[in-house]
């Protein structure tokens, strides 16, 4: 089982993630967008064994999107749940149940998908967009 360790070190490496992709320059606008976020290291963080991509995501529409992925090195594991809801607040992501600092559960319009080594988080900001990192 792979551990994450629940450091002011690695809170600011998030932190730091989350505040390059709130930035209105910086957002991910995947309809006019010749990149993909995981392949720019200012999109990605390293958090013990995790690999952490996180986007502000624009739609034509205005509509913002919190977005993470979050993955393994080992293929055929997906990470493990607690971790990735606990990194998905640290991203800003609201509304899940968190107990001693570790997100037991996820919010009620959290969209969750996985892959074969990695899973993926998305949740629409509100408007107006003034909160984007969920503070």
């Amino acid at each position: 089982m792979r551990l994450l360790e629940l450091s002011t070190e690695n809170q600011k490496k998030v932190a730091s993630l989350v505040e390059f992709a709130s930035l209105p320059e910086n957002r991910y606008k995947p309809t006019i967008a010749d990149w993909v976020p995981g392949d720019r290291p200012e999109y990605t963080r390293h958090i013990n064994t995790y690999r952490l991509v996180f986007t502000v995501t624009e739609m034509p529409d205005g509509t913002l999107y919190r977005h993470m992925t979050l993955s393994v090195p080992a293929g055929g594991k997906l990470p493990n749940p607690l971790v990735a809801f606990t990194l998905a607040t640290w991203c800003g992501f609201t509304g899940g149940e968190v107990k001693n600092d570790v997100t037991l559960r996820p919010g009620a319009d959290w969209g969750i998908g996985t892959g074969d080594d990695h899973v993926i988080f998305g949740q629409k900001v509100p408007a107006p967009h003034e909160n984007i990192t969920g503070s």
